[in-house]
């Protein structure tokens, strides 16, 4: 059992944790297979019934796919520009509820 965690954590390490320190793959084939596993992941949590799953779920998700990405790219993500992102979509969210409670009022 231990030996196929250890397996387990390896392989997800070497695909997507550390994918842009892979020599066998081009930068857009990395890119790629990043794409497809979170995709996969976020359709599958998409089709359960979970209330507001986009939002605490999903967008967090989608937010590390995205951090993956800039690895592969070699761009370096600096915590104000988080923090920046996060006030934005903070921003958006908040705007969208207000919408949704003046429609429904």
């Amino acid at each position: 059992m231990e030996s196929l965690w250890k397996k387990g954590k390896e392989r997800l390490k070497e695909e997507i944790l550390e994918i842009e320190n892979r020599a066998d793959l081009t930068n857009e084939q990395k890119v790629e297979s990043i794409i497809k596993k979170f995709s996969v992941v976020c359709a599958t949590i998409a089709i359960q019934p979970i209330p507001f799953a986009d939002i605490f779920i999903l967008t967090p998700i989608q937010a590390y796919m995205g951090s993956r990405i800039a690895a592969i790219r070699g761009l370096k993500i600096e915590v104000q520009e988080v923090l920046v992102i996060l006030k934005e979509i903070a921003r958006v969210i908040g705007l969208g509820l207000l919408a949704q409670q003046i429609v429904t009022g």
